[in-house]
This record gives C-alpha cells, structure tokens and sequence, in this order.
C-alpha cells in the first residue's frame, strides 16, 4: 500500500499516519504552485480486515488517497471517492474480471 498526504509540513502528522500508524515515510514531492507538497508512505503487508475497511471508508468519504497493490505488482487498486480504478498487468486478466464484476462497472464508456 503507497498512501499519500497534503500540505503537511511534518510527515508525523496526517490521515495517513491515523489510520496508518505503521507506514513510514517514502518520498515527498516538491511543493507546488500553491506551496503544496505531498508525502508519500508506505505500508507494507499486514493490515487487518478493520484497517483496510476504515481505508475504504475514508476514500469513499473523500478523506484519504492510497493504492494496494500485489507485492509483485501485477494489479493495483485505486479506490476514491466515486468509485475505483483496477488496473491488471494483461487484457486477460481485464476481460476476467469484467466479466465476473460486470454489475459494478461504471456506466461511463470509459469504464472497464
């Protein structure tokens, strides 16, 4: 899981390090036009069931940005406030998990 803050000046503050207690710090960018930067964390395996439920809650809530991925990265899940994103490392795997979640696709042309 890679977990992202903004416009925090001490990387010991945020959502991430509340309902990430555990990450640690992976890369802050530059600060922006606006003097806003972001820390990244990182949070390796182990979160329990309740953890990630309260992740999933905060992103739908619009509270929190992360991504879980595979250790071996072939697929990323990228919850946020509308919805996800899946991304899977061939068109095999797409088309297999389309086809077994037709009914959360978006109604969006662009969806999966």
């Amino acid at each position: 899981m890679i977990a992202a803050d903004w416009s925090w000046s001490d990387v010991a503050a945020g959502w991430s390090k509340r309902l990430l207690p555990g990450a640690w710090p992976w890369h802050t960018s530059e600060p922006d036009d606006d003097g806003t930067g972001q820390h990244f964390f990182w949070a390796s395996t182990g979160l329990s069931d309740l953890q990630i439920d309260a992740l999933l809650l905060a992103a739908a809530d619009d509270r929190c940005r992360f991504l879980i991925g595979a250790p071996d990265l072939e697929w990323l899940y990228c919850p946020y406030d509308g919805g996800a994103d899946v991304l899977l490392s061939s068109a095999t795997e797409r088309d297999a998990i389309r086809a077994r979640h037709h009914d959360w696709l978006s109604s969006h042309p662009g969806g999966l």
